[in-house]
């Protein structure tokens, strides 16, 4: 993923902006019980594809005393995952009319639209592709015979 320059909403901390994806932040100070969050915006890269599943990671590794010497530190480290899908492409592809009124789908299976030799049928079908970039993108469709 991108990072969106300038989206970061953080309390304070010590380094820069380009610092969090590069080295991660390092907080000042958190206070008892107090907690800290950040938050930041993105955008996926160019080279993901539809229903590709991408995973934001949150790391920390703590250390509370400054001394490393006192019985009352405490170090540890710990991560969450957050993950998202991209949207997949979606085809419908559904009769929507006939020129003869006369045939339904009553007549043989009501899962199937009954059709005559010689009558006209209207197709629809619907593509949704999700926001992005694509080459090579191919369209077949095979009528029956």
């Amino acid at each position: 993923m991108d990072y969106i320059s300038g989206s970061l909403s953080a309390t304070s901390f010590s380094g820069t902006e380009s610092d969090l994806f590069a080295s991660g932040l390092t907080l000042d100070h958190i206070g008892t019980s107090s907690g800290w969050s950040f938050t930041f915006q993105a955008t996926p890269k160019t080279t993901v594809r539809p229903a590709d599943v991408l995973t934001n990671q949150a790391s920390i590794i703590y250390d509370t005393l400054d001394d490393d010497l006192s019985p009352y530190e405490w170090t540890g480290s710990t991560s969450a995952n957050a993950n998202f899908t991209i949207t997949d492409l979606t085809l419908t592809h559904t009769i929507t009319a006939t020129n003869l009124a006369d045939t339904t789908s009553t007549l043989f299976s009501g899962a199937l639209v009954d059709v005559a030799i010689g009558e006209e049928v209207i197709y629809a079908t619907d593509i949704i592709v999700p926001q992005s970039t694509f080459t090579g993108f191919t369209i077949t469709q095979t009528l029956p015979i």
